[in-house]
């Protein structure tokens, strides 16, 4: 049978096809023709994720209304379903996938890419490694990069500890979630809140992150403060320095102590420069253009 490309998205397999030298639209995948599969390809999707983690009410014994009693959830072993919205899709790549002698996973190149497409192959094929599996492995989607990934496969094996780290992540977030959310939610209504209040692993310490930096503005006072800054003019030029770090000083007297450690004086007075240092930088233009 011939080999079937698995692509994270729909524009991601269209990408990989239009580098090809011939392809044709198909319900849920696309055929394509090519010197580099002389016996023919499929390239098939997901939208993204197709298959995820069960949720708690989906295991017997998680099952019914948010309990103490119940926490914590720890399912052993933890198991995975497809998404519902997306079983078509699922059902058009798990068919294809169980017909094909070689696998190329051209997911995207992360964790994520190697998650999404490992959990795809272990719910369609009873065995995935039974088959043949590579990986293509690219950072761009110009098409010579795509053909010369193509040529230059890798072994699946190279990066399947990619999916390993990414699946302990997956879990991890599940069950802090899982649980954590139904504990603070049920606590929190019978202290009278109304509602249901989700944690995550991330979610929540970045939330706590921008009500701590609203807290700072809201309670932020004006303070006045002092720098030194050199007014420099040489034959008919003028700019300005400052002090490297741009020292701020609190107050006046110690704006004075500073300068008499420097042995630097107010107002005018001659000034060496000791040294220049030059850097080019390059600055974007912006093009405004009018409807």
């Amino acid at each position: 049978m011939k080999t079937v490309i698995l692509a994270e998205k729909p524009s991601q397999a269209k990408e990989y096809a239009q580098a090809m030298h011939k392809q044709t639209m198909k319900k849920g995948y696309l055929e394509i023709e090519d010197p580099l599969f002389p016996d023919g390809a499929a390239v098939t999707y997901g939208f993204g994720h197709l298959v995820g983690l069960s949720l708690p009410n989906e295991y017997p014994e998680f099952e019914g209304p948010w309990s103490i009693e119940k926490l914590p959830y720890f399912p052993e072993p933890m198991k995975y379903r497809v998404d519902p919205e997306k079983r078509t899709q699922f059902q058009i790549v798990k068919h294809l996938l169980q017909e094909a002698s070689t696998i190329i996973i051209a997911t995207d190149s992360d964790r994520e890419g190697e998650l999404i497409a490992w959990l795809i192959l272990n719910q369609a094929i009873p065995d995935p490694k039974k088959k043949t599996i590579q990986r293509l492995w690219i950072n761009s989607l110009e098409k010579e990069v795509i053909r010369k990934g193509f040529a230059t496969l890798k072994d699946a094996k190279e990066t399947y500890p990619k999916y390993l780290e990414a699946q302990t992540r997956q879990k991890s977030d599940w069950l802090v979630g899982m649980n954590l959310s139904p504990l603070y939610t049920l606590y929190l209504q019978k202290l009278g809140m109304r509602g249901t209040y989700p944690i995550g692993r991330v979610q929540t310490p970045t939330l706590m992150m921008v009500y701590q930096r609203n807290k700072e503005m809201e309670t932020f006072k004006v303070t006045p403060y002092f720098e030194l800054e050199l007014q420099v003019k040489k034959d008919d030029q003028t700019f300005s320095a400052r002090l490297k770090e741009s020292q701020k000083f609190s107050h006046e007297t110690e704006l004075a102590q500073f300068l008499k450690e420097k042995g630097v004086n107010l107002g005018e007075q001659m000034v060496e420069v000791k040294r220049i240092e030059k850097s080019k930088k390059r600055k974007n233009k912006v093009h405004n253009s009018s409807p």
